[in-house]
């Protein structure tokens, strides 16, 4: 049986042009229609480009109150 599953992650995001992102990567852009997006950065190192009309269907910023929760949270260690 399928399950479904529901996924969060926290992520850094900079507005960032697909064509800027692609010049970044080494590839050749002359010619190619650009897009607004996201240059997004995950908690492992992994880096992406993610189209402005997705990044913004999927995400929302963190609130201050997350930002002050992640902070202790980080500043914990782990005891077992």
């Amino acid at each position: 049986m399928n399950k479904r599953y529901i996924g969060t992650r926290i992520v850094v995001a900079t507005l960032t042009s697909e064509n800027e992102y692609l010049r970044h990567e080494g590839v050749n852009v002359e010619g190619r229609e650009d897009r607004d997006g996201y240059c997004v950065t995950s908690a492992d190192g992994g880096e992406t480009w993610v189209s402005k009309q997705q990044f913004e269907a999927t995400h929302r910023e963190i609130t201050e109150t997350e930002k002050e929760l992640l902070n202790e949270i980080n500043a914990k260690p782990c005891h077992k």
